[in-house]
């Protein structure tokens, strides 16, 4: 369980990115993490969504009612082991990157790959040279500031 006060409820089509929900109110699904992209000339809300079988960002169209639970402190855990470089391994969507001093997650988005940054925005990308991905990750959250982190999502791809 966690503390009343380290939750929040949100509309994600009007939260700034980069907030990690938990699921929406009286729903159960995986977590998500909110988004700002570019459509065009305006920037719009998106989410990232932690689905094993289908990482993906999509754009929220339009203002809804919807209410997600979030939770403020969180973060991205990767195991070593399984980084790879831009050379030596295949790029898959669910991986998590060290980027140009940059933090995300491989997605797909718009019918192609995106890289989404912990903060919640679509990263332009840089030099490869530049690159780290990581097979393996947990996201981590304090139910309480004093207890132990737990995994809310352990990314074990085999």
């Amino acid at each position: 369980m966690y503390r009343i006060d380290d939750l929040a409820v949100l509309n994600p089509s009007i939260a700034e990115a980069g907030k990690l929900l938990l699921q929406p109110v009286g729903e159960t699904t995986k977590p998500a993490l909110t988004m700002r992209v570019v459509d065009g000339t305006r920037e719009v809300p998106a989410l990232l969504h932690f689905e094993p079988s289908n990482f993906g960002a999509y754009q929220i169209k339009a203002a809804t009612g919807a209410k997600w639970i979030s939770v403020e402190h969180w973060e991205l855990r990767v195991d070593p082991e399984s980084s790879y470089t831009s050379f030596q391994g295949h790029l898959i969507p669910g991986d998590a990157f060290l980027w140009g001093g940059q933090t995300g997650f491989i997605a797909n988005f718009n019918f192609s790959t995106g890289y989404v940054s912990t903060e919640g925005q679509l990263m332009e990308g840089g030099s490869w040279d530049d690159y780290t991905g990581f097979r393996r990750w947990q996201i981590l959250v304090w139910p309480d500031p004093e207890s132990e982190p737990i995994a809310l999502i352990d990314r074990n791809p085999g």
